[in-house]
């Protein structure tokens, strides 16, 4: 079933209050970790978003001695590398008017655990690439330069995968907190 929602119509104001005002277009994602139990280094729990948030369970891969039961760390960047491709695939299909019957993406990232392990100090720690596959079923009779330029299209405004590409700064401050004396800890 094709839905009515239009991208340019529920973008429409928000294009005009960005060209006006262009510091109302920065906006910033959000998700905070959470212990579950501190003394297991293997697990704890992520809310993703602001407000409404979403809570997932996530657990330090198998490879690295982690338990099973949970997505890894890694599990999850690349679910957010495919929701971005997803989303703006989906996206960009609205705009041009292509109908979109079915849409996977696939993401796998392939990394060698020996440099975080510290085995080999010339193993990179971080992925060493990133393979994703897209699986898409347009309606019959979309003009195909249309799903062409929907794919370009879709390609330049993902945001996890333009991050991917160049690299960005990241900025860590560490807060850490006093310790409690034994007498209040207990």
């Amino acid at each position: 079933m094709f839905q009515t929602v239009s991208v340019p119509v529920a973008q429409a104001t928000l294009r005009s209050v960005y060209q006006l005002a262009p510091q109302a277009a920065r906006v910033a994602n959000h998700a905070t970790t959470v212990d579950r139990d501190p003394a297991d280094p293997f697990r704890a729990t992520v809310f993703v978003g602001s407000g409404d948030a979403d809570v997932i369970p996530f657990a330090v891969d198998r490879a690295l001695g982690g338990p099973n039961g949970a997505p890894s760390p890694g599990d999850l960047f690349c679910a957010a590398l495919a929701a971005s491709q997803d989303s703006s695939i989906r996206m960009a299909a609205n705009v041009l008017g292509v109908r979109i019957e079915a849409l996977s993406v696939d993401v796998r990232g392939w990394v060698d655990l020996r440099g975080t392990m510290g085995i080999n100090p010339d193993v990179p720690v971080g992925y060493q690439a990133l393979e994703c596959t897209i699986r898409i079923q347009v309606a019959a009779g979309a003009a195909p330069e249309r799903v062409r330029q929907m794919l370009i299209d879709a390609e330049r405004a993902c945001i996890v995968l333009a991050t991917v590409r160049r690299s960005v700064p990241v900025h860590t401050r560490v807060e850490q907190a006093a310790a409690q004396p034994a007498a209040l800890a207990a």
